[in-house]
């Protein structure tokens, strides 16, 4: 996987399990830091592909508002 400004081992676990490109993981990594409570040193990879999908599910209920 190509290495984007702004991206990490996170975005790229986003990237994959929503199998979104690495622009689209990097907003919804952005958003889960502003607005979800996710520890992402202490998370699991199934806490962060949950949270990542419902960062997701909220982003397009915000863009349809």
């Amino acid at each position: 996987m190509n290495k984007v400004k702004g991206s990490n081992i996170f975005t790229n676990q986003i990237a994959e399990f929503l199998e979104v490109p690495l622009l689209e993981a990097i907003k919804i990594q952005d958003y889960i830091d502003q607005w979800l409570d996710l520890d992402w040193s202490e998370a699991s990879n199934l806490e962060i592909e949950i949270t990542a999908q419902v960062a997701q599910q909220l982003m397009k209920g915000e863009s349809n508002a």
